[in-house]
């Protein structure tokens, strides 16, 4: 039997706090260096909007109150040799406690305005999911995403 690759399931937050949303610089492959939302991959017998809150947990120090559902896409891509397919399950959150912190496998942790996103170097379909999620909790008064 030959080893078939599969797609790894993977979460991830729209946190929303009066600075705007939070983002996080990937510290790591795929996509290092860019912006993109928190997240990762659930453990085993781990609901995802648990995962997703543990996640935010360790990359940011953050605590936030899950909103509801935003999308579920697919990431897929190459990146040095190696494909890479992602099924991300992607929730909106409101933030309410701490203070954004760069730990696990993110550079960087911050809130940004809606309106600074499009001028961030940041990961395919971020921008696009964050305006996704900001539109029904009214947050949303900038130009669409690029």
């Amino acid at each position: 039997m030959t080893d078939v690759k599969r797609p790894t399931p993977g979460v991830s937050l729209c946190v929303f706090g009066h600075e705007g949303v939070l983002i996080v610089k990937r510290a790591r492959a795929p996509y290092a260096g860019l912006w993109s939302l928190p997240g990762g991959k659930p453990r085993f017998g781990e609901p995802l909007p648990a995962a997703a809150l543990r996640e935010l947990r360790e990359e940011t120090g953050l605590t936030a109150r899950l909103a509801g559902l935003v999308d579920v896409i697919d990431l897929m891509g190459e990146e040095a040799g190696e494909r890479f397919h992602y099924v991300l399950t992607v929730f909106a959150a409101r933030h309410e406690t701490g203070v954004p912190r760069p730990a696990s496998d993110v550079a960087a942790a911050r809130f940004a305005p809606l309106s600074e996103l499009h001028q961030l170097p940041m990961t395919p379909r971020a921008e696009e999911l964050i305006v996704k999620a900001a539109a029904p909790l009214n947050l949303i008064h900038h130009r669409p995403p690029r």
